[in-house]
């Protein structure tokens, strides 16, 4: 029952709740603000998934598995980062930071690099992905603005701001770009990769989930706004998207739902704590651009290579 790049949008009911499963198990998991027991548990559930998944499908990964994939992946791509971080920072006596060790900072492009230098792309289809990407870091770099609002505008702070921007872009392409690889392979199931993935990172960087416990508690209100921000992000998108009939409607179904759950989650933590400000605003919209470009990119890299699939084999039958 795995799912190939033979498939085709939409995909059948039985195929679909398969493919959003793991993410109402991360919207379970995740149903904390800090480190605890729930994110354990949620992980160690994506974990077995996957493994579940690998064995039903004759030790191969299928396409329904990779929401969890990406999600684990995402999780998983800062701490390792992190570490190697501390280990460069040990023996270089610096401080254990992206804007102190040009090592770190680059590690991520440099994946980047070597996955864009894997794909194959027709140069009519190369500027507007990358013209994407430079868009995603130019947002993540906007998103910095509030902090010279905050601290004043020095050397100091801009390289500070800068290297943190260009961490966080490239942690959120790094696994972006690689859908360009995968698709090959899973077809349209690549972009739960890419959801997956882009959620992780939200909620490792950006979630505002802490902000709106320190305000309102644990009450009914708070788990409600948890279980709605997250089951948008990776329940209701990416169900959208498997299931719209367009390529405009699924398109539009999976960014709409991701970017509602960033504008709710932005909008709630505003209003629980009074300071609807434009500071706030010039850090939130950068960040949701980048969030809905990032997954467009995904679709950008499936759709062109599954196009150079077709065209290559329409060469190899004509031939």
């Amino acid at each position: 029952m795995s799912l190939s790049n033979t498939d085709q949008l939409p995909f059948p009911k039985k195929h679909i709740l398969l493919a959003v499963t793991p993410g109402v198990l991360a919207t379970l998991g995740f149903m904390s603000v800090n480190l605890s027991i729930w994110p354990l548990v949620g992980t160690i559930l994506l974990l077995l998934f996957i493994a579940a998944a690998w064995l039903q499908n004759n030790r191969r990964l299928p396409g329904w598995s990779l929401m969890a994939v990406g999600i684990v992946i995402g999780i998983l791509q800062p701490v390792v980062l992190g570490i190697i971080g501390v280990l460069v920072a040990m023996v270089t006596g610096t401080t254990p930071s992206p804007t102190s060790s040009p090592f770190v900072l680059a590690l991520p492009w440099i994946g980047i690099v070597v996955l864009s230098l894997s794909i194959k792309k027709n140069n009519q289809h190369g500027s507007r992905t990358w013209l994407l990407a430079a868009t995603i870091v130019l947002c993540n770099i906007l998103v910095r603005v509030k902090y010279f609002i905050l601290f004043g505008v020095s050397w100091s702070v801009l390289w500070e701001m800068l290297g943190v921007s260009l961490w966080s872009a490239g942690t959120l392409l790094l696994p972006i770009v690689a859908v360009g690889v995968l698709v090959r392979r899973y077809g349209a199931s690549t972009i739960l990769f890419a959801v997956g993935a882009t959620f992780a990172w939200y909620q490792v960087l950006i979630d505002n989930a802490y902000k709106v416990s320190a305000n309102i508690g644990s009450s009914e209100l708070f788990w409600l706004y948890l279980i709605v921000v997250r089951f948008l992000f990776i329940g209701i998108g990416p169900w959208l998207f498997l299931r719209a009939r367009g390529s405009r409607s699924r398109l539009l179904g999976l960014i709409g739902a991701v970017c509602a759950s960033v504008v709710i989650n932005v909008v709630v933590s505003g209003l629980v704590r009074g300071d609807f400000t434009l500071v706030i605003w010039l850090s939130a919209i950068p960040y949701t651009i980048s969030i809905g470009l990032s997954l467009l990119l995904a679709y950008w890299l499936y759709r062109n290579t599954d196009k150079d699939q077709s065209s290559t084999q329409t060469k190899q039958i004509t031939n």
